[in-house]
């Protein structure tokens, strides 16, 4: 585990590396290891080498330059055997962390919330002045005593269950919480976790032994009801050793985590390494259950220098206060023809040279102080990359920030794979009869690169993008537009999270072609909790279209000028063309006969809104009043009412399996004959708004339904509460029909 070196420096939206008059090429990592580009690799990505000094070339990830090693023969010409070396790591949660309200909230930090891939980037400058390791030369070992020890590190991270982080009434938040990301499997009252796999390998007992550094993440995935006097509903306990050394023993509540940061003496762990580590939910509060999960356990222990069979090495050399450089000689193992890397103030290429039947070598100290990372590899164990691809197909970045016109932007975010009936939507949007909007259009896998740290799916990708925009406007980006199917990217459990999620599961992945923000998925959220804007406020207003293809694309863009065509202030109002639009249908629903009067007695208050003096609408309710289905002859005055046309349906009451997702249930969309009269749907009701899964749900349904169905569907994706959607439906009803009538 490399550490010190590629840490997230302060920057505001993840571009800041990016000189938007080079070209650069991508390829990508998936495991950590040293990695080689080669001259024949080069070539055949089109790079061209002969007009490219190699001082110039730079290599770019996690939004850095990092320092790379180049064999050209000393001409600084890259010809045909040269080749460049450079060290890089695969994704974790270096940038997830950023979504988090407080960074050190981060629930797994080795395993990343979207996405093990990471892109790195080839470019070229003209300044020569780029990052290096510094070669040293020193093989004087004779001068050095051998460091007793070296820091390694023992870790373990899971990722079986999605932990949601702190819940209440059984709902979590789309913001990410304190501890939520991935873990074990979650286990219940008396259950312990003996992680026999975690042994101290050839452990440092002898003297000035440093303590070993424990750091643990667990988290509460239950919340049964406290007895009185028990103080919580979770007891975990943490114990090492063959004494069981205790670590840590904490009673706590909900969905609450616990980060754990503890050292204690290496004397505690016996000679033969063996950890005897155990977790343990202890079952002396009384609750009925106490379910809890580990999402991540790492030890920093004092290790001897003995690598039996290995031919790949990472560890700390150890800050030596007695000399300028600390040697360190490696036995027993199964190294070839070694690279070293070390990672400090300055990174480095150390010799390491077969010495005393083993490999030894001198590490400088950092001067800062601090350990030096060391990364050791066996030549033939380097990793090739074999392909670089141009960033947009010619190597440049789009600086979005130059586009000639900014200003009142409406922002496209879409697929590539839905690019033709993009651009036909751009056409319709720029012409006066959709709006006149001044349309840019950002493709999301190059926000993946240029905002998202280079990691594909990352939610940062558009958050950054689209905070960006914002910021060097002077009138702000009227809205923020997704075209295409997201899929929520945790695996989790619930009435209409049909599915694993992108993380666990290819198809997913791939059917996700424009992500959505944390669990449940929250597409306001992309731009919320930014600064401009409050917590719960999205910066710019956003809405998406969940197609899948061109041809769903194309079904609602018909649809869509349709419905534009309808809106023209200059067309002549009559009774025959335009009364649709003061029609509303109102449907209640509800379980017992005193919530079925309580939600009727909402959408009335609704409806008088609507049909006060300035909309003048006309408002007709179907009421639910016991527990039969709407009779037939009803059911056809409905589906006739909504053909005449209606402007809005709004449902109030319970999801249901029902073809609708309603408690009052409708025929299918494909049944409405009501082409060109295209309402907007209000769900009030749980699940009905969940498009994030890779099923077909009945919002989709009813928006991309061609020739009949609706305009656009506002629903909740998962629990919905009475009190919360009644303040929302009523203060929309006061915004359409009172304080924005008339635009």
């Amino acid at each position: 585990m490399v550490s010190c070196y590629f840490q997230l420096s302060s920057q505001t939206y993840g571009n800041e590396w990016i000189e938007y008059g080079q070209k650069y090429y991508s390829f990508s990592i998936v495991n950590d290891g040293i990695y080689k580009i080669d001259y024949n690799t080069l070539i055949s990505s089109g790079i061209p080498l002969s007009t490219i000094n190699t001082n110039n070339f730079q290599i770019f990830g996690r939004e850095r330059q990092i320092p790379i090693h180049i064999v050209d023969g000393g001409d600084n010409s890259l010809d045909n055997g040269d080749f460049i070396y450079l060290y890089a790591q695969r994704n974790d949660a270096w940038l997830d962390s950023t979504l988090y309200d407080d960074p050190s909230w981060i629930g797994n930090p080795e395993y990343s919330l979207y996405n093990d891939t990471i892109q790195y980037f080839l470019t070229w400058n003209e300044s020569g002045n780029n990052e290096r390791f510094t070669v040293e030369t020193d093989i004087d070992f004779d001068n050095y005593n051998p460091q007793p020890f070296v820091l390694e590190n023992e870790s373990n991270y899971y990722f079986n269950q999605y932990n949601e982080g702190v819940k209440s009434s059984n709902a979590s938040s789309s913001f990410f919480m304190a501890g939520e990301g991935w873990g074990i499997t979650r286990r219940n009252i008396g259950y312990v976790w003996n992680f026999n796999n975690i042994d101290f390998e050839n452990i440092y007992l002898g003297a000035n032994s440093p303590n070993i550094k424990y750091t643990s993440v667990l988290v509460g995935s239950s919340n049964a009801a406290i007895p009185a006097g028990s103080g919580g509903n979770h007891y975990t306990r943490h114990t090492i050793g063959n004494s069981d050394y205790l670590l840590v023993d904490s009673v706590f509540s909900g969905y609450k985590s616990i980060f754990s940061a503890k050292e204690f003496p290496s004397n505690i762990i016996g000679s033969d390494g063996s950890s005897n580590f155990k977790v343990s939910i202890v079952g002396d509060l009384g609750v009925a259950t106490d379910y809890q999960s580990i999402n991540y356990v790492s030890f920093y222990y004092p290790r001897i220098p003995i690598y039996t069979g290995q031919s790949s090495i990472n560890f700390q050399s150890v800050f030596s206060d007695n000399a300028s450089k600390s040697r360190i000689d490696i036995s027993d193992s199964d190294l070839n023809n070694p690279i070293a890397f070390t990672f400090g103030a300055e990174p480095r290429k150390i010799p390491i040279i077969s010495y005393l039947g083993g490999y030894s070598l001198l590490i400088p100290n950092s001067s800062n102080f601090s350990n030096t990372e060391v990364v050791i590899q066996s030549e033939n164990e380097i990793n090739s990359i074999n392909q670089l691809k141009p960033v947009n197909g010619n190597g440049f970045f789009t600086d979005f920030s130059s586009i000639s016109n900014i200003e009142e932007a409406l922002l496209f975010v879409y697929n590539d794979v839905l690019k033709p009936v993009v651009d036909s939507y751009v056409a319709h949007r720029s012409s006066a009869i959709g709006g006149g909007y001044n349309v840019i259009l950002a493709e999301v896998n190059e926000l993946y690169q240029q905002y998202g740290g280079g990691i594909p799916k990352h939610i940062n990708g558009i958050r950054r993008f689209a905070h960006h925009m914002y910021d060097v406007s002077e009138d702000k980006p009227v809205g923020l537009f997704l075209i295409g199917k997201g899929i929520r990217e945790a695996n989790v459990s619930s009435s209409t999270n049909i599915g694993p999620g992108t993380r666990s599961n290819i198809t997913s992945y791939q059917n996700s072609l424009v992500p959505s923000f944390g669990q449940p998925s929250c597409d306001a959220c992309i731009t919320s909790n930014l600064p401009g804007t409050d917590k719960y406020t999205p910066l710019i207003p956003t809405g998406r279209i969940s197609a899948r293809t061109t041809a769903e694309l194309q079904i609602y863009l018909d649809k869509i000028i349709e419905y534009d065509n309808q809106q023209n202030q200059n067309d002549v109002y009559s009774t025959n063309t335009k009364d649709w639009q003061k029609q509303i249908l109102h449907f209640s629903g509800g379980t017992e006969a005193s919530e079925q009067v309580l939600l009727q007695g909402f959408l009335n208050d609704m409806a008088e809104t609507a049909e006060d003096y300035y909309f003048a609408g006309n408002v007709d309710l179907v009421a639910k009043e016991n527990d039969n289905p709407i009779n037939p002859n009803e059911l056809e005055d409905i589906k006739d009412r909504i053909s005449d046309g209606v402007s809005l349906m709004n449902f109030f009451g319970h999801f249901t399996t029902s073809s609708s997702g309603f408690d009052i249930n409708l025929d299918a969309p494909s049944t409405w004959d009501n082409q060109g009269k295209y309402p907007l749907l209000i769900a009030n009701s749980c699940y009905n708004g969940n498009i994030f899964h890779n099923s077909f749900s009945n919002s989709e349904e009813f928006v991309l339904t061609p020739n009949a169905g609706v305009i656009a569907y506002l629903g909740t994706l998962n629990y919905g509460f009475i009190s919360p959607l009644r303040s929302y439906s009523d203060q929309f009803y006061k915004e359409f029909s009172q304080n924005n009538y008339g635009g």
